[in-house]
């Protein structure tokens, strides 16, 4: 996946932009997401 534009909050941590839209639009719970974040951050 190739991004034209970074859209990330600068007063959130890493870890709160990517679980941002996981936990809003998919309605998944925080911790799930969590996880999720950091397999995929720890690649």
């Amino acid at each position: 996946m190739v991004f034209q534009q970074f859209n990330l909050f600068p007063h959130l941590s890493i870890l709160d932009n990517c679980t941002l839209a996981p936990i809003w639009e998919k309605k998944i719970p925080k911790l799930k997401a969590e996880k999720i974040a950091m397999k995929k951050l720890e690649r």
